[in-house]
């Protein structure tokens, strides 16, 4: 995934992994771009906001959805801030950037956990909503927006009841991840370590999959038009409907091919009915099971 504007000196990870270690010694540098356009604190925006992009550390972030025509940034601390670190937001023209902190060197073990909650109008349809954590949880039910990116290190994810018709990108390392659409969407991308994705949808028109060895399982309600699938160790599950038909080429070392579906085997591929979807997979010791949908 395409790293946005908060960076964490290193890598998120290796900024997480040196601070364990070092027993909240080591100091990382807290960055993102403009960061000097930032407003510190909470606020209610009345302006019109079409983008949201979110960089949380630690704790939480909630996206709920209200009956006001304005967008809430509020935050929640079991303890007293600093001004360093409270909520900074910047409306970049259409686009709502929030960030946990201050910029600048932190030493990050002292950064306290907080809830950040962003509420957003139940009529509005976002272009993009962006969120990236590294130990913070993300729940949400009942947005809609055209593209979502979420990518976080060790924090979950669980986003219910959305709709997101255009792209979803999803990055983990060892978070898990689960994305419950009420909408077709044109493709999702999935890129994992060792974190567990669940993805459901009800038609999906492309599929791609890169993973080591978190599982990854996709039901696909109505259709799945495409999938390209690398996997190293993580099994893939897909739910397909009843009358799918699909030619599934399967490359693996040491992985298991199961299907729900009566199927023709026929060189490395799979087949299941006549002109049906392609769907490509290479494995390392990592199975493919297609499920059929029961109503």
């Amino acid at each position: 995934m395409k790293k946005r504007s908060l960076l964490l000196g290193l890598t998120a990870a290796l900024t997480v992994a040196s601070a364990a270690a070092l027993g909240g010694c080591s100091v990382q540098s807290v960055q993102y771009e403009n960061a000097h356009l930032y407003t510190v604190g909470e606020t209610t925006i009345d302006q019109e906001v079409r983008s949201l992009d979110i960089g949380w550390l630690a704790g939480g972030v909630e996206i709920v959805l209200h009956d006001e025509n304005t967008v809430v940034v509020e935050e929640e601390a079991a303890r007293d801030l600093e001004a360093s670190e409270t909520v900074r937001y910047y409306l970049d023209g259409s686009t709502l950037r929030v960030r946990f902190c201050e910029a600048g060197k932190w030493r990050l073990k002292s950064l306290p956990e907080k809830t950040l909650t962003v509420k957003l109008p139940r009529a509005l349809v976002l272009h993009t909503l962006a969120v990236e954590t590294v130990s913070a949880d993300l729940n949400a039910d009942g947005l809609a927006a055209e593209r979502l990116e979420v990518d976080t290190v060790s924090g979950k994810a669980d986003i219910q009841n959305a709709s997101v018709t255009e792209y979803a990108d999803l990055d983990t390392t060892s978070g898990d991840i689960t994305l419950a659409l009420t909408s077709d969407i044109k493709e999702i991308s999935v890129d994992t370590t060792s974190g567990k994705t669940r993805v459901s949808a009800l038609s999906v028109e492309a599929f791609s999959v890169d993973t080591t060895s978190g599982g990854v399982q996709l039901t696909a309600r109505t259709a799945l038009k495409a999938a390209d699938i690398d996997s190293t160790s993580g099994n893939i599950v897909l739910y397909l409907p009843a009358n799918a038909a699909f030619s599934l080429e399967f490359e693996t070392v040491s992985g298991d091919f199961e299907s729900d579906f009566a199927t023709v085997k026929s060189g490395e591929s799979y087949i299941c009915g006549e002109n049906g979807y392609e769907y490509s997979v290479e494995s390392v010791s990592a199975d493919v099971t297609v499920k059929k949908i029961v109503e």
